[in-house]
Protein backbone atom coordinates (compact mmCIF):
# COMPACT_ATOMS: atom_id res chain seq x y z
CA UNK A 1 0.00 0.00 0.00
CA UNK A 2 3.20 2.11 0.61
CA UNK A 3 4.16 1.62 -2.62
CA UNK A 4 0.93 2.50 -4.47
CA UNK A 5 0.89 5.92 -2.03
CA UNK A 6 4.34 6.87 -3.57
CA UNK A 7 3.41 6.16 -6.88
CA UNK A 8 0.60 8.14 -7.03
CA UNK A 9 2.48 11.25 -5.03
CA UNK A 10 5.52 10.72 -7.94
CA UNK A 11 3.05 11.22 -10.99
CA UNK A 12 1.04 13.65 -9.22
CA UNK A 13 4.52 15.52 -8.34
CA UNK A 14 5.41 15.11 -11.86
CA UNK A 15 2.47 16.41 -13.34
CA UNK A 16 2.66 19.22 -11.12
CA UNK A 17 5.70 20.29 -11.74
CA UNK A 18 5.36 20.33 -15.68
CA UNK A 19 2.10 21.87 -15.50
CA UNK A 20 3.00 24.66 -13.23
CA UNK A 21 7.19 24.95 -13.14
CA UNK A 22 7.13 25.28 -17.50
CA UNK A 23 3.77 26.76 -17.68
CA UNK A 24 3.72 27.84 -21.31
CA UNK A 25 5.41 25.13 -23.35
CA UNK A 26 8.94 26.14 -25.07
CA UNK A 27 9.36 26.92 -28.29
CA UNK A 28 10.74 23.00 -30.20
CA UNK A 29 14.53 23.95 -30.45
CA UNK A 30 18.17 23.25 -32.64
CA UNK A 31 20.50 23.18 -30.39
CA UNK A 32 23.01 20.83 -28.60
CA UNK A 33 22.29 22.77 -24.71
CA UNK A 34 20.91 20.11 -21.93
CA UNK A 35 19.59 23.13 -20.36
CA UNK A 36 17.24 24.59 -23.37
CA UNK A 37 13.89 24.63 -22.10
CA UNK A 38 12.36 22.42 -24.90
CA UNK A 39 15.35 19.97 -24.05
CA UNK A 40 14.23 19.94 -20.30
CA UNK A 41 10.39 19.95 -21.11
CA UNK A 42 10.66 16.85 -22.84
CA UNK A 43 12.90 14.93 -21.19
CA UNK A 44 10.27 15.67 -18.22
CA UNK A 45 7.46 14.22 -20.36
CA UNK A 46 9.91 11.46 -21.96
CA UNK A 47 10.30 10.51 -17.99
CA UNK A 48 6.94 10.96 -17.11
CA UNK A 49 5.66 8.05 -19.57
CA UNK A 50 7.83 6.15 -18.28
CA UNK A 51 6.98 6.32 -15.00
CA UNK A 52 3.26 6.03 -16.16
CA UNK A 53 4.39 2.77 -18.06
CA UNK A 54 6.25 1.36 -14.57
CA UNK A 55 3.19 2.17 -12.42
CA UNK A 56 0.39 0.73 -14.91
CA UNK A 57 -1.08 4.24 -15.41
CA UNK A 58 -3.11 4.68 -18.11
CA UNK A 59 -4.42 7.95 -17.03
CA UNK A 60 -0.96 9.29 -16.69
CA UNK A 61 0.45 7.70 -19.41
CA UNK A 62 -2.20 9.66 -21.32
CA UNK A 63 -0.76 12.90 -20.28
CA UNK A 64 2.46 12.13 -21.58
CA UNK A 65 1.79 10.61 -25.24
CA UNK A 66 0.20 11.85 -28.58
CA UNK A 67 -2.73 11.09 -29.60
CA UNK A 68 -1.46 8.59 -32.78
CA UNK A 69 1.00 7.03 -30.22
CA UNK A 70 -1.89 6.97 -27.54
CA UNK A 71 -3.71 5.36 -30.32
CA UNK A 72 -1.87 2.76 -31.45
CA UNK A 73 -0.93 1.48 -28.45
CA UNK A 74 -4.53 0.80 -27.69
CA UNK A 75 -4.96 -0.18 -30.84
CA UNK A 76 -2.90 -2.85 -30.40
CA UNK A 77 -3.81 -4.40 -27.24
CA UNK A 78 -7.25 -4.51 -28.54
CA UNK A 79 -5.48 -6.27 -31.80
CA UNK A 80 -4.21 -8.71 -29.13
CA UNK A 81 -7.49 -9.44 -26.50
CA UNK A 82 -6.68 -6.76 -24.19
CA UNK A 83 -8.85 -4.34 -23.43
CA UNK A 84 -8.45 -0.95 -21.93
CA UNK A 85 -9.29 -2.07 -18.54
CA UNK A 86 -6.46 -4.16 -18.64
CA UNK A 87 -4.18 -1.51 -19.94
CA UNK A 88 -2.08 -0.37 -17.26
CA UNK A 89 -1.13 -4.35 -16.49
CA UNK A 90 0.27 -4.11 -20.13
CA UNK A 91 1.98 -0.85 -19.78
CA UNK A 92 4.20 -2.33 -16.58
CA UNK A 93 4.81 -5.56 -18.35
CA UNK A 94 6.14 -3.50 -21.60
CA UNK A 95 8.00 -1.06 -18.73
CA UNK A 96 11.09 -3.49 -18.73
CA UNK A 97 11.62 -2.74 -22.52
CA UNK A 98 11.14 0.87 -22.44
CA UNK A 99 14.55 3.05 -22.86
CA UNK A 100 15.99 5.13 -20.00
CA UNK A 101 17.71 7.86 -20.20
CA UNK A 102 20.36 7.12 -17.26
CA UNK A 103 23.48 6.69 -18.96
CA UNK A 104 22.98 8.29 -22.08
CA UNK A 105 24.50 11.79 -23.39
CA UNK A 106 22.18 14.25 -24.77
CA UNK A 107 23.46 15.06 -28.41
CA UNK A 108 20.99 17.43 -29.89
CA UNK A 109 17.23 18.57 -30.39
CA UNK A 110 15.81 19.73 -33.77
CA UNK A 111 12.74 21.17 -33.87
CA UNK A 112 10.59 23.21 -35.67
CA UNK A 113 6.59 24.54 -34.96
CA UNK A 114 4.79 22.38 -33.01
CA UNK A 115 6.91 19.05 -33.47
CA UNK A 116 10.95 18.58 -32.32
CA UNK A 117 13.05 15.24 -31.72
CA UNK A 118 15.68 14.59 -29.45
CA UNK A 119 18.99 12.38 -29.76
CA UNK A 120 21.24 10.87 -27.41
CA UNK A 121 24.18 8.33 -27.24
CA UNK A 122 25.58 5.70 -25.13
CA UNK A 123 29.22 4.25 -25.58
CA UNK A 124 29.85 0.88 -23.99
CA UNK A 125 32.46 -2.01 -24.47
CA UNK A 126 31.22 -5.75 -25.01
CA UNK A 127 33.86 -8.23 -24.83
CA UNK A 128 36.56 -5.49 -25.91
CA UNK A 129 34.63 -4.29 -28.62
CA UNK A 130 33.56 -0.85 -28.98
CA UNK A 131 29.70 -0.79 -28.58
CA UNK A 132 27.28 2.30 -29.58
CA UNK A 133 23.42 3.08 -28.92
CA UNK A 134 21.55 5.38 -30.02
CA UNK A 135 17.83 6.96 -29.17
CA UNK A 136 15.72 9.29 -30.29
CA UNK A 137 12.37 10.46 -29.45
CA UNK A 138 9.60 12.47 -31.42
CA UNK A 139 7.73 14.85 -29.91
CA UNK A 140 4.40 17.05 -30.87
CA UNK A 141 2.87 19.84 -29.05
CA UNK A 142 -0.51 18.53 -28.30
CA UNK A 143 -3.28 20.36 -26.14
CA UNK A 144 -0.29 23.08 -25.29
CA UNK A 145 1.74 20.47 -24.17
CA UNK A 146 4.58 18.34 -24.99
CA UNK A 147 3.62 14.92 -25.78
CA UNK A 148 5.85 11.91 -26.94
CA UNK A 149 5.17 10.18 -29.91
CA UNK A 150 7.57 7.81 -31.80
CA UNK A 151 10.50 6.06 -29.92
CA UNK A 152 13.63 4.71 -32.00
CA UNK A 153 16.60 2.90 -30.29
CA UNK A 154 19.81 1.56 -32.44
CA UNK A 155 22.91 -0.70 -30.51
CA UNK A 156 25.48 -1.95 -32.24
CA UNK A 157 29.31 -1.78 -32.35
CA UNK A 158 31.10 1.57 -32.93
CA UNK A 159 32.44 0.67 -36.33
CA UNK A 160 29.26 -0.45 -39.12
CA UNK A 161 28.62 -0.58 -43.00
CA UNK A 162 28.04 2.73 -44.22
CA UNK A 163 26.10 4.00 -47.46
CA UNK A 164 29.44 3.93 -49.24
CA UNK A 165 30.03 0.16 -48.96
CA UNK A 166 32.75 0.71 -46.56
CA UNK A 167 33.20 0.59 -42.85
CA UNK A 168 32.70 3.59 -41.00
CA UNK A 169 32.17 5.02 -37.22
CA UNK A 170 28.09 4.88 -36.66
CA UNK A 171 26.47 8.06 -36.32
CA UNK A 172 23.32 8.94 -34.60
CA UNK A 173 21.99 10.20 -38.21
CA UNK A 174 21.65 6.44 -38.48
CA UNK A 175 18.16 7.04 -35.45
CA UNK A 176 17.64 10.94 -37.49
CA UNK A 177 16.85 9.01 -40.91
CA UNK A 178 14.43 6.50 -39.66
CA UNK A 179 10.53 7.23 -40.71
CA UNK A 180 8.65 7.61 -37.89
CA UNK A 181 11.09 10.63 -36.57
CA UNK A 182 10.12 12.60 -39.86
CA UNK A 183 9.47 16.16 -38.21
CA UNK A 184 6.19 16.41 -40.78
Amino acid sequence: MKNDIRQVLTLAVLGCALGNAFGQPAAAANTAQKSNQFVVQAEAAYKGMLEAERVGSLTSYRKFRSKAALDETLGNLRKTGISENEAGAALQRVSKYSTSLDGFDFVRAEGRASVGRLFYQKRWKSNGEEMVDFFGYLMRLEDNTWKVDCVVNSTGTKLGMGKSRKIEERTIDEVAEHPCLKMS
